[in-house]
């Protein structure tokens, strides 16, 4: 998490909450920022 609150900030947050709750979109979002 704190990998995607310094890239965008707490603008990405807000988004990153629900992502989390589908728990397979937050790990492809994780390997997007990997990348």
């Amino acid at each position: 998490n704190s990998i995607q609150n310094s890239h965008s900030g707490s603008g990405t947050a807000k988004d990153i909450e629900p992502v989390e709750r589908e728990g397979s979109l937050h790990v492809k979002f994780t390997v997007l920022d990997g990348k």
